[in-house]
């Protein structure tokens, strides 16, 4: 997890509620998905990015060329979040991402506080449809995104898990951006295994 992630996460009120909408939240670059050539450490910002889930598969740009640390941990995530009658409004904004490349951004839902282990992970899907048809953009060539949505109550698919309401009456949720190498998507899951990385993530509500 990047510096700037924790210290984010440390940041935000623990008991965010359905009375405080909406909520507004920023993130950043999350680095523990990606490793430097044959799985080493990444500390420099030359490093050039290999993913986790796809050992020894090259994390590459739209142009062909292979991304450096130093690029990957520009992404920066503004998340903002009310509960509305049928479910929850989620504004997603965000800098700083690989030139063109392809986004999806996930729903990670937790039954306690967050630990570098996933423990508490308890149900993980797509933002808005469960069908991943609403999760998906294309950065501007300058690194801009934004997605815009209504999440209904739903069943989360990649990791199932029922969301009976409004996100921010779950314990602990996140949001995370994933960058797809390979410029495609795979609708319900993220496609961990096409080269596809989680880039940046942001809590839209922390557990007490």
């Amino acid at each position: 997890m990047s510096v700037a992630l924790a210290a984010m996460l440390s940041a935000i009120p623990p008991n965010v509620s359905r009375a405080d909408a909406p909520v507004r939240v920023g993130g950043g670059a999350v680095n523990m998905f990606v490793t430097g050539p044959g799985g080493s450490p990444i500390p420099p910002l030359d490093t050039p990015l290999f993913g986790v889930h796809c050992p020894g598969c090259p994390i590459t740009a739209p142009d062909g060329h292979q991304i450096m640390l130093g690029e990957w941990v520009k992404a920066q995530m503004t998340a903002t979040v009310r509960c509305i009658p049928d479910g929850t409004h989620v504004e997603v904004r965000m800098t700083g991402l690989i030139p063109n490349g392809v986004y999806t951004i996930w729903v990670l839902v937790f039954n306690g506080p967050f630990d570098p282990t996933f423990s508490t992970l308890v149900g993980g899907g797509s933002l808005g449809a469960n069908d991943g048809s609403q999760n998906s953009f294309k950065a501007s060539a300058n690194g801009q995104g934004q997605l815009v949505v209504n999440m209904p109550p739903t069943t989360l698919l990649a990791i199932p898990y029922d969301v009976k309401g409004c996100l921010l009456d779950e314990v602990e949720v996140h949001l995370v951006g994933v960058y797809h190498s390979d410029g495609m998507t795979y609708g319900p899951v993220p496609g961990y295994a096409h080269s596809a990385e989680v880039q940046f993530g942001v809590p839209i509500k922390l557990a007490p």
